[in-house]
């Protein structure tokens, strides 16, 4: 090779030096098979769940558990006023199992619990005119094949012998609104006018849960009129940074506002300021504002497992049961 500047200099010949390996600087390192990740509460029971060749299921499957989740999906249509349009939950109780045998299981609901449909005979099950007074008030209900309901009318207990792996126990429906209560979120769009080419969306959003609880994965969204010519959105200077984010995308003309941790009971403000003709009817020319959100360990129709009973003659036959409950909007939307 030609000669170089820097060859030039060189009078020793270089010597490699191996790199030494992490294992022989640190010290072994055993992780805990019992240690999950913080985040690990937000995650499905199953998630990495898979089946082996012979049947059998691997990862948290291997032991002897059960997972109970109680799932509400909640669709919404509230006006800017407040008042709400149309409003429905479709929820489920999954069921995760990894029993070993086939033990019976005994799975108690709300003593209080009134289904109002009158469709069918399990669907009817502790129906009549008198079981619309209880404090939780379903209207539809369907159950898996496996499911006993010999005790459901009179106990609201359910009897199953569940088959391995994932299935849906019971599908479920709340097709109106009975309580104000039963909106986790409320929002307040307020446009003021700032100039004749100049108008401002002021965005208040509430999380009307308890404040032990808090919403995850929380994204607003909305679009604005085609007329607008320019749009900037802003957050009030007391937003934790990092917590929340806003951006507005002007190919899509797409605002939209993510919100990582949402504590329950805390009210949190958005502004939107664009440029647009005068003669443009905002409230009449843009679309819905759109809220996606979870809510763990919480749900909307109230429905719960009062006590789950594994039925095995062997006493030392002791398996884990897991239970949880989830809300997580379906179609949550508001128009001005």
């Amino acid at each position: 090779a030609p000669p170089t500047d820097l060859q030039a200099s060189l009078f020793n010949k270089p010597i490699p030096v191996e790199q030494p390996s992490v294992a022989s600087v640190l010290p072994s390192f055993k992780p805990n098979p019992k240690t999950m990740a913080s985040a690990a509460a937000h995650k499905s029971v199953v998630a990495g769940v898979q089946p082996t060749p012979f049947g059998g299921w691997g990862a948290r499957g291997a032991g002897n558990e059960i997972f109970i989740d109680l799932v509400d999906r909640i669709s919404a249509l509230i006006t800017a006023e407040g008042s709400v349009r149309s409003f429905s939950v479709d929820g489920c109780i999954q069921m995760k199992s990894f029993l070993k045998g086939q033990p019976h299981v005994h799975l108690a609901l709300n003593e209080d619990l009134a289904i109002a449909s009158g469709a069918g005979t399990r669907a009817s099950a502790g129906g009549g005119a008198s079981a619309l007074y209880g404090a939780v008030h379903l209207d539809d209900i369907n159950f898996h094949e496996c499911v006993s309901l010999e005790r459901f009318e009179s106990e609201r207990v359910l009897t199953l012998s569940p088959p391995s792996g994932e299935f849906v126990v019971m599908n479920f429906r709340i097709g109106t609104l009975r309580s104000e209560r039963q909106l986790p979120f409320r929002l307040w769009p307020t446009v003021h006018v700032l100039t004749d080419l100049k108008k401002e969306l002021q965005l208040t959003v509430k999380a009307d849960f308890p404040d032990k609880l808090h919403a995850v994965n929380v994204r607003v969204s909305f679009t604005l009129p085609k007329s607008v010519t320019s749009a900037t959105v802003s957050l009030p200077a007391s937003a934790v940074r990092g917590a929340q984010a806003a951006t507005y995308t002007e190919a899509t003309r797409l605002v939209e506002w993510t919100i990582k941790k949402w504590p329950g009971s805390q009210a949190l403000s958005l502004s939107t300021k664009m440029a647009l003709p005068a003669s443009c009817d905002l409230k009449k020319e843009m679309g819905p504002i759109s809220m996606a959100f979870e809510i763990p360990c919480y749900n909307v129709s109230q429905l719960a497992v009062r006590h789950l009973h594994i039925i095995e003659r062997d006493k030392s036959y002791k398996p884990h049961r897991w239970v949880r409950c989830l809300t997580h909007a379906s179609s949550y939307c508001c128009r001005l």
